[in-house]
């Protein structure tokens, strides 16, 4: 009955944001370390070419890179931004930057690679910085998105999964797609487990946030040869539609996530308010059916935004510092001084060892002078014997003359 009671609030809390009208764009900022997929889901929000995907992304910038585009009439901005990753000694240009080009943000988008089997060092990192510098509401309005989906390989058993015993024969498909659906399940919620621990005992955030917290995996959104259906994956059969449905349960414009996406879930004859009817019976019964969905609407507060993200805000330094992020930046502090006191000993070992270099080619070269010298005075001193070999010849031509 309780459950009954949730479901009919958020299906009230869903048609009040469908029928928002104030706010006319999105923008969302996509954040992750360079290589885990960033640029690939940027274009594949937009449907277009606009971020370099590859080899070709790696660039050493402070600046947050903006790409728009109007989908379904919907305007659409995707800030794309560089990682606080890698300890850069940019960290405090990145943020300033952030602060200074994303306002209104109706989204954050954290993406790290699913073939990662866990959450890196190098993410850990970040999300403490990010933590520390916008506080814990920033969170608020943030998916994780697990990035290369598609290459999980579900189809090897290792130690993430649960069943046991023999796999089902190589020609039975329906045994295979059951089982590699149910693997890929179980490693989603270890990522979300995962990831959802580390926020609440390592970063300190409120336990009604981090729960709150999605964790939606995504493929490709292009075919090839390898990958004929690029938005399928083991366990669904379109995950730029879940991950869309998924996001909008995240932002307070579920209106304009509407108008980008219906096409996709709606029929052609169907009219406008059967669409939209359609949709919140549709919300409502993936809300139903899901975990992750079920806590969300379980907490008394509205699991819809009532407000975009505002990363110029300040924060209560007494609520997001608790002391597990108060530690964690202590140690990234040390972390960064050990890193920039290695790098000052390899510059001074570097300049060393240039020097070095330089005085030993500066001694070879004055000990090559030094030979050739040597070298100048024997032929020197050769050349003048046997001139004066000639003039006594010349003197004497006597055979039996010997010169001393």
């Amino acid at each position: 009955m309780a459950t009954v009671s949730r479901l009919s609030r958020f299906e009230s809390f869903v048609k009040a944001a469908l029928a928002r009208d104030d706010h006319k764009e999105l923008r969302l900022l996509v954040t992750g370390k360079t290589g885990e997929g960033k640029s690939t889901l940027v274009n594949g929000l937009l449907g277009k070419h606009v971020a370099v995907e590859g080899a070709g992304t790696e660039r050493c910038t402070t600046e947050v890179a903006e790409h728009k585009a109007m989908l379904h009439g919907v305007p659409v901005t995707v800030y794309d931004s560089p990682g606080l990753q890698d300890s850069t000694e940019n960290e405090d240009k990145y943020l300033a930057d952030m602060k200074k080009k994303c306002q209104n943000l109706s989204l954050v988008l954290y993406c790290t690679k699913m073939t990662n089997n866990r959450l890196k060092e190098e993410d850990k990192r970040a999300i403490v910085k990010l933590t520390a510098e916008f506080g814990q509401n920033f969170w608020k309005y943030a998916v994780l998105v697990l990035t290369f989906a598609n290459r999980e390989e579900v189809g090897r058993r290792d130690e993430r999964d649960k069943d046991t015993g023999s796999e089902p024969d190589d020609d039975d498909t329906e045994s295979w797609n059951v089982l590699t659906k149910k693997r890929f399940e179980g490693r989603v919620k270890i990522w979300k487990d995962s990831f959802h621990k580390f926020f609440i005992d390592e970063v300190g955030v409120r336990k009604d946030i981090v729960e709150r917290i999605l964790v939606v995996p995504v493929g490709d959104s292009r075919k090839s040869r390898d990958n004929p259906d690029p938005y399928r994956l083991p366990d669904r059969d379109d995950w730029f539609s879940e991950f869309w449905k998924a996001c909008s349960f995240r932002v307070r414009e579920i209106n304009l996530f509407w108008e980008i996406s219906k096409h996709r879930f709606i029929s052609s004859q169907a009219t406008q308010d059967d669409a939209l009817t359609d949709l919140v019976s549709e919300m409502i019964a993936m809300a139903a059916e899901n975990e992750e969905f079920l806590k969300i609407i379980n907490i008394e507060e509205s699991p819809v935004q009532d407000s975009t993200l505002q990363l110029s805000d300040g924060h209560e330094v007494d609520e997001t510092y608790s002391q597990k992020l108060r530690d964690n930046l202590k140690k990234i502090d040390r972390e960064k001084w050990v890193k920039e006191q290695e790098e000052i000993n390899k510059r001074e070992k570097g300049k060393i060892e240039r020097e070095a270099e330089a005085i030993r080619r500066e001694r070879a070269r004055v000990q090559q002078l030094e030979t050739d010298i040597t070298n100048k005075r024997i032929q020197l001193d050769q050349q003048y014997k046997m001139n004066l070999a000639q003039e006594v010849y010349i003197r004497d031509p006597d055979p039996w003359c010997v010169i001393l």
